[in-house]
């Protein structure tokens, strides 16, 4: 069970797979005036626009919240553009002196030794249980609520365990935003995806022209 639950959240932490859209926020932005998901759309040659899906009859319902909507078509570049301002502008995720780690690994290592000290009073108690002649109902309970208290221990342990491989993808994520604006123009478009897939739950977009960006929170150390 334990393998288990670490399997799946490493399985969540390195997920990243976003299509093949080639574009920077495809998936992530919503309509600010009904909800709805909102898509790219090719406008011209070489231009794009951001479009909400209610006004599509081909668009899934799932990315729907209507049949129409009022809201404006969105210059693609100008929204990528004020959401990397916003991206770069990230500057408060540091954290220097990594308190939080360190608390992490103090407290692992407290736990192992009290579950060290856990199974050695278990195995105690087996041995004086088997050279017991008759059953003892007192030395039975003490077997189970030393099994109960081991088995607290050891869940203990793996939640700490889970906190300390989220605590190592924040740390990743805050030296993608450390270094970020010096390097996005050397990396890949699968890569800008990725980081910003990272860094950002949705773009809600309105037609008064504001620009909500949301933060993947779980992935910074304020």
């Amino acid at each position: 069970e334990e393998t288990f639950n670490k399997a799946q959240l490493e399985r969540q932490l390195r997920s990243k797979d976003y299509g093949k859209s080639q574009y920077l926020l495809s998936g992530l932005c919503i309509c600010g005036e009904c909800g709805s998901h909102m898509r790219y759309q090719k406008w011209g040659r070489d231009k794009c626009k951001i479009v909400c899906h209610a006004n599509y009859k081909s668009s899934k319902d799932y990315l729907k919240k209507t049949d129409k909507c009022d809201n404006i078509k969105f210059d693609s570049s100008l929204i990528e553009n004020e959401v990397l301002k916003a991206v770069f502008s990230l500057n408060y995720v540091n954290n220097p002196d990594n308190v939080k780690a360190a608390q992490i690994i103090d407290y692992k290592e407290k736990y192992a030794k009290d579950l060290q000290k856990a199974k050695n009073q278990l195995s105690r108690l087996y041995d004086l249980y088997e050279n017991e002649t008759e059953e003892d109902d007192v030395l039975k309970e003490k077997i189970n609520a030393k099994k109960e208290e081991i088995k607290s221990i050891e869940e203990k342990i793996l939640s700490f365990e889970l906190l300390d491989l989220r605590t190592k993808r924040q740390n990743n994520t805050v030296q993608y935003v450390k270094n970020l604006k010096n390097s996005w123009k050397d990396l890949s478009d699968t890569e800008k995806q990725s980081i910003i897939r990272d860094l950002i739950k949705s773009v809600v977009l309105s037609k008064n022209g504001d620009i909500e960006v949301h933060l993947n929170e779980e992935n910074f150390i304020r």
